[in-house]
């Protein structure tokens, strides 16, 4: 059974895992992939220090993380930003990444926010399927993102939904 829920400390490492198994699968090296403890220290950091900014939340499997997605506010108190959604590519097409977009949407709505708002990068296929068929639409915002420590740059587009 999956169920979603805002993350735990304990939830670091798992957090780290499906980040790990899911930006392999789309070809995204971790700059700190040789050092899982540390991502692991900054994962449990940030859901440590959670405010009304931002919260981070997980699905799990059999008490496994399996995927989890984090918001952060704006200065506008009515936007928020979806800033992450990963779920293992071992339980895609599951409905995880809906459970998650959803549980987002809830605590969103609980601290106040009427939208949710995500840059997604241009070649990012199954993102932008999945956020349309979520009922997410394109804002006709764009940007460019300058990786310096890659030393590559992406194109983003803005997608939106009210809540």
């Amino acid at each position: 059974m999956i169920e979603s829920r805002l993350a735990h400390v304990g939830d670091s490492t798992g957090i780290v895992s499906v980040q790990q198994e899911a930006w392999k699968d789309r070809g995204i090296n971790l700059i700190d992939e040789s050092d899982p403890e540390h991502l692991a220290a900054t994962w449990a950091e940030a859901i440590s220090q959670y405010s009304d900014l931002g919260r981070i939340m997980v699905a799990t499997s059999n008490d496994q993380v399996v995927g989890y997605c984090a918001i952060e506010r704006t200065a506008d108190l009515y936007v928020v930003y979806l800033t992450a959604l990963e779920v293992s590519p071992r339980h895609r097409n599951m409905g995880i990444g809906s459970r998650l977009i959803n549980v987002a949407a809830d605590v969103s709505g609980r601290i106040g926010a009427h939208e949710i708002r995500a840059w997604i990068g241009e070649s990012e296929l199954p993102a932008i399927s999945f956020l349309n068929s979520a009922g997410w639409g394109v804002t006709g915002a764009s940007r460019t993102v300058i990786d310096e420590s890659r030393g590559n740059t992406r194109q983003e587009i803005e997608f939106e939904t009210a809540l």
